[in-house]
């Protein structure tokens, strides 16, 4: 059990590092330049042997984690969140109104209901019952879920 935790600890670090350098490499856009790929997005498909369409969400998270989103890169390095719950926070805060302070609440929450029983303590059991949810009519493109439950 503690390598299988261990190993997902790991790979959220290394998606996170990933992240800088996917946005580094699409930033200076080295797929076109020196790899001779179409795309950013078509090199990370090709190199990680990923389904098309693929590349485009790594690509996108890269360059979410690596400007406004920087709680979620935290928790992904931490090990507190996975790349794919990351994925989903990236989607997630792209629907909310564009106000900074909205999307970093938003972020917050996102993660805080992400990292919830995720690496944590027993004594942090009862924790995730009293983070706030984000409301309905937010954005988010679904009902807010009561604030008792379970992570």
């Amino acid at each position: 059990v503690a390598t299988v935790e261990l190993v997902e600890q790991a790979r959220a670090a290394l998606a996170a590092v990933q992240a800088g350098a996917v946005a580094e490499a699409d930033t200076r856009d080295l797929a076109k330049q020196r790899l001779h790929h179409a795309s950013t997005q078509a090199w990370v498909t090709h190199l990680g042997g990923l389904r098309q369409g693929e590349g485009r969400r790594v690509v996108a998270r890269a360059h979410a984690l690596t400007r406004p989103l920087t709680a979620t890169r935290e928790a992904l390095v931490a090990g507190r969140v996975s790349p794919e719950q990351a994925d989903v926070i990236v989607k997630s805060i792209e629907t909310l109104p564009v106000g900074e302070a909205v999307r970093r609440r938003g972020e917050r929450t996102l993660v805080g209901q992400a990292g919830c029983g995720r690496n944590a303590p027993s004594t942090w059991a009862g924790a995730c019952r009293s983070l706030p949810m984000v409301p309905a009519g937010s954005g988010s493109g679904a009902a807010a879920a009561p604030r008792t439950a379970p992570c």
